[in-house]
């Protein structure tokens, strides 16, 4: 009966034992040990990249175009001529070209211009001819003779309209150019002679 006590205490001692070392080792798993490694393995997945939408451009170029052409120009010019007498030409130019086209690209289906052309040309030419005519039978002798003429002609134009715009744009070289032509317009031209 002894004998038999000492076998069931042994054993019970034997059986603690292979326990303890079973779960110091990690044979049998423990819910705290798996509590641990689902919340390691959920730290250490990456979060899924987030996609930035296209940022949504709405409208194109914006602003004012100006151009101008001018052009002046006079001579004054003497002439003289032993037989014929003395020539003086005066003469003068005024060009004036000027143009804004007003280009709005709130809308980028459509562009929207406005131009404006202010235009005036005025040439003038004066012309002095003076020489001694021995044409007279009245016994005085030469007589000077002269003769004038005086031309002015003067334009002028101003009109508004829609305008011939393009625009390119380059990213690649950090450049954009651009293209335009005003509208035509209608011209007024006053002429003098005397």
């Amino acid at each position: 009966m002894r004998y038999k006590n000492f076998i069931q205490k042994s054993f019970k001692q034997l059986l603690g034992f292979i326990l303890i070392t079973s779960v110091l080792y990690g044979a049998f798993p423990v819910p705290a040990q798996r509590r641990a490694a689902v919340k390691n393995k959920a730290t250490t997945q990456k979060a899924p990249a987030q996609t930035q939408p296209a940022t949504k451009c709405n409208g194109g170029w914006s602003g004012i175009v100006t151009f101008s052409k001018t052009l002046k120009e006079d001579s004054n010019e003497k002439g003289k001529n032993r037989i014929k007498g003395t020539t003086h030409h005066i003469s003068s130019r005024d060009y004036n070209y000027a143009g804004k086209i007003f280009v709005n690209g709130l809308n980028p289906q459509k562009t929207q211009t406005k131009a404006q052309v202010v235009f005036s040309d005025t040439d003038k030419k004066f012309k002095r001819y003076v020489q001694n005519d021995t044409c007279f039978y009245d016994g005085k002798g030469s007589r000077e003779q002269w003769s004038e003429t005086t031309d002015d002609n003067i334009t002028k134009a101003f009109g508004e309209g829609e305008a011939d715009f393009s625009l390119n744009v380059y990213p690649a070289g950090g450049v954009y150019q651009f293209s335009f032509r005003f509208p035509e317009i209608r011209e007024h031209t006053t002429e003098k002679s005397k």
